[in-house]
C-alpha cells in the first residue's frame, strides 16, 4: 500500500489515555512539511518535499530523502540511504546502514554511525563519538580541538621512517604531500622505541 499525504501533516501521540493508531505505508511521499510528535516507522522509502520535524524516533527500512531540513529530537535509523538537501539537526543518535549525504550542515548531539559513505557539503558537528566502518574523508583539514598534554619524562629522539614500497591497504592517517601524492602516517612499534612512519598510499 502506498500513500501520498497532504502538506503540513500533524500527528499526535498518546494523549489522555487515548492511543492514536498511526497509519502504515510501504512508501510515503509528502509535498509539504511533516510534523510528528510520536515515533515514525516506515518499511519502505519516504520522500519529504520540504522540512520534517520529528519529536520521537525515526526508523526507515528503505531510503530517506528530505528536500528541505530535518530535525529529530530522538534517534534516527535508516537501513538504506539517506539524502538531506538542507540541514540535519539530530538530538539523539544516528545509525545509517547505507550512505548519507547532507548538502547543508549536520549537528548530532550523541553518537553517530555510518556503515557506508558520508558526504557533508557544509559543516559537521558531533558532540560525542563517531564510528566509521569505512573511510572518513576531509577535503581540507581534520582538526582536533582539545589541547594535548605533555607527558612526564624525557622524550626519546626518533626520526620519521619512510617505507618504500609500503603495504597495500595500510591503515593510518592519509596526508597529501607537496608533490600531490597521498601518504599514510602510522606508528612503527617494531623497535624498542616506537616511531612515526609513512608510506605511499
Amino acid at each position: 500500500m502506498s500513500g501520498k499525504l497532504r502538506p503540513h501533516i500533524l500527528i499526535g501521540s498518546k494523549r489522555k489515555g487515548r492511543v492514536i493508531v498511526l497509519p502504515t505505508f510501504d512508501q510515503v511521499e509528502i509535498d509539504g512539511n511533516m510534523t510528528l510528535d510520536g515515533d515514525m516507522k516506515l518499511n519502505g522509502s519516504v520522500t519529504i518535499a520540504t522540512d520534517i520535524q520529528l519529536n520521537g524516533n525515526q526508523t526507515i527500512f528503505g531510503d530517506l530523502q528530505v528536500n528541505g531540513s530535518e530535525t529529530i529530537d530522538g534517534n534516527l535509523q535508516v537501513n538504506n540511504n539517506e539524502t538531506i538537501f538542507g540541514n540535519l539537526q539530530l538530538n539523539g543518535s544516528e545509525t545509517i546502514f547505507g550512505n548519507l549525504q547532507v548538502n547543508g550542515n549536520q549537528t548530532i548531539d550523541q553518537n553517530f554511525q555510518v556503515n557506508g559513505n558520508q558526504m557533508v557539503v557544509g559543516s559537521l558537528q558531533i558532540n560525542q563519538s563517531v564510528r566509521s566502518l569505512g573511510s572518513v574523508q576531509a577535503a581540507a583539514q581534520l582538526l582536533v580541538a582539545n589541547l594535548p598534554s605533555l607527558p612526564a619524562g624525557i622524550p626519546a629522539s626518533q626520526q620519521v621512517r619512510y617505507y618504500n614500497p609500503g603495504i597495500a591497504n595500510q591503515p593510518g592517517l592519509v596526508l597529501k604531500g607537496t608533490n600531490g601524492m597521498n601518504y599514510i602516517l602510522f606508528v612503527d612499534a617494531s623497535g624498542a622505541i616506537p616511531a612515526l612512519a609513512i608510506q605511499l598510499a
